[in-house]
């Protein structure tokens, strides 16, 4: 499989719906999403797991890991959006639109677009030459980024440590002005 062009890999997430919402008729499966990632990131050489949350049999997380060693970088951010009005847009939500040179579309700004552009740079990189691990994690809900440095995987319905060693965490969150990583700095 090809990767597509960063015009694309952004289209394809923006038209895919994943609303997280505690109102049952606008709740959505991210599970599309996360298998479009898991797909990117599988054809760039990637392992992948995908987990499904054990409160909730509609949602699901990726980790896509790729080199070894106890140091290296986590890329984290959310799959979902919020619930919309598709009366209240000037452009329809669910189609990526180009205008006055500015990109339009659910989760533009917050936050599948931040997933495209990884995959955008990494396919430039040179893999072969990573000296570290390099991780993406992409949460079910927006709730979740916020427990990406600390916990993720579970067992038994607890949350368990994420046993990564001291990788730097980047949030890909755009509520936050500063990055997250495991001693405050990056």
């Amino acid at each position: 499989m090809l990767l597509p062009n960063l015009n694309t890999l952004l289209q394809k997430l923006i038209s895919t719906a994943s609303v997280s919402s505690s109102i049952p008729e606008l709740d959505q499966s991210n599970i599309d999403i996360i298998n479009l990632l898991a797909n990117w990131f599988d054809e760039l050489g990637f392992k992948i797991e995908i987990q499904q949350l054990p409160t909730k049999s509609n949602k699901y997380n990726l980790i896509a890991r790729l080199g070894q060693g106890d140091n290296g970088l986590i890329l984290a951010g959310h799959s979902d959006t919020v619930p919309y009005q598709s009366n209240l847009w000037q452009f329809p939500p669910l189609q990526l639109t180009e205008s006055d040179g500015k990109w339009y579309g659910l989760g533009m700004a917050d936050m599948k677009s931040f997933f495209a552009f990884v995959v955008e740079a990494i396919r430039h990189l040179n893999l072969a030459k990573l000296k570290q691990p390099l991780i993406i994690i992409a949460t079910a809900d927006a709730v979740l980024i916020s427990f990406c440095s600390r916990v993720f995987r579970f067992g038994n319905n607890i949350w368990e440590p994420l046993k990564i060693g001291n990788h730097a965490r980047v949030s890909g969150q755009i509520s936050s002005n500063h990055a997250v990583t495991n001693n405050g700095n990056l």
